[in-house]
C-alpha cells in the first residue's frame, strides 16, 4: 500500500503530499493589486519598405507575411491564390495572395503576402522571413498602447499616401529596384586602381627625360668662354680683339660702343 512518509496517510508519495511547506529562497514576491483589468502587451515592431513604400511590420513568429492593401496597388502582382490563417481563437480566413518585394535591413526578398485589411499594423513578418529569429533576439520589445491622437495620426497619413498615389500617372506600373550588377575589372585596372593616390619614386627613365625651358633658366655653363666662342654673333667681336701673353694693350680692345 502507497504510504506518504510526511504525513503517514495512505493514498500518495511524499512529493505529492499537500502538508510539505514550501522551502524558503532568497527570492520573494508581493501581491498587489491590477489597477487595469486589461494588461497592455510588448510588440516588436521594425521599420521596412514594401514595394519601394516605407511601412512599420510587426515581428510575428506564428504566422505568415501579411500586408494591407494600400501597399499593393498593383493588380497583376495578385497571384490569383488564397492563404488561409487559423486564428488564436480557432477562426480560419481565407485572404489573396499578392508578390511583394521586401527590403529589410538592406536586404531585399521576393516574398508572397497575404493582403488583409484593419491589420494592426501595415505588414506583419511571419515564418516566411529567413531571417525573422535574427530580427527578433535583435529587436527590443516596446509597448503597444497607443493613444487616440497616434492612432488617429497614423491613419491620416495612410489615407494622404493612398490619395498621392492615386494622382501619379504610373500609378499601375511596376517599380523594381534597380539590380546591383558586378562590373568584371582586368588585373591592369586593378593593380592601377590600388595604385592610385600613392607616391611614386622617380625611375631612371624619368631622370634621362631632358629639363624643360623653365627649369634650365638659372643653370649657367661653367665656361663662358668656350660658350661665347660657339656662338655666331661673337665672331665678328673677336677678330677685332687681340691680347699678347694674356694681357691686351693695344686699343683694339675698344670696340665701337659695345664691351667684351
Amino acid at each position: 500500500m502507497m504510504v506518504c512518509h510526511h504525513c503517514r496517510k495512505p493514498g500518495h508519495f511524499i512529493r505529492d503530499c499537500l502538508n510539505r511547506r514550501a522551502k524558503g529562497s532568497g527570492m520573494s514576491a508581493e501581491l498587489r493589486s491590477i489597477s487595469s483589468p486589461v494588461c497592455p502587451g510588448r510588440v516588436q515592431v521594425i521599420d521596412v519598405t514594401v514595394n519601394v513604400k516605407p511601412a512599420r511590420a510587426l515581428l510575428d513568429t506564428g504566422t505568415q507575411t501579411l500586408v494591407r492593401p494600400h501597399l499593393v496597388d498593383q493588380p497583376e502582382t495578385l497571384t490569383g491564390g488564397r492563404l488561409r490563417v487559423c486564428c488564436v481563437n480557432g477562426d480560419e480566413h481565407e485572404y489573396p495572395i499578392a508578390d511583394i518585394c521586401l527590403q529589410v535591413q538592406d536586404q531585399t526578398y521576393n516574398l508572397k503576402a497575404g493582403i488583409v485589411r484593419g491589420l494592426s499594423h501595415p505588414v506583419v513578418l511571419g515564418q516566411d522571413v529567413l531571417i525573422l529569429p535574427d530580427l527578433v533576439q535583435a529587436t527590443p520589445p516596446m509597448s503597444m498602447v497607443a493613444t487616440r491622437s497616434q492612432a488617429k495620426r497614423v491613419r491620416a497619413d495612410e489615407a494622404d499616401t493612398q490619395k498621392l498615389c492615386e494622382v501619379l500617372p504610373f500609378r499601375q506600373e511596376e517599380i523594381t529596384p534597380p539590380e546591383r550588377v558586378r562590373q568584371r575589372k582586368s588585373r591592369q585596372q586593378r593593380r592601377r586602381e590600388k595604385l592610385l593616390g600613392t607616391v611614386e619614386n622617380m625611375t631612371s627613365a624619368d631622370q634621362d627625360v631632358p629639363p624643360t625651358a623653365h627649369q634650365n633658366v638659372w643653370d649657367i655653363h661653367s665656361n663662358l668662354r668656350e660658350l661665347q666662342e660657339q656662338d655666331e654673333s661673337f665672331k665678328e667681336l673677336f677678330s677685332k680683339a687681340a691680347e699678347v701673353e694674356g694681357v691686351s694693350p693695344e686699343q683694339k680692345l675698344c670696340l665701337e660702343s659695345t664691351f667684351l
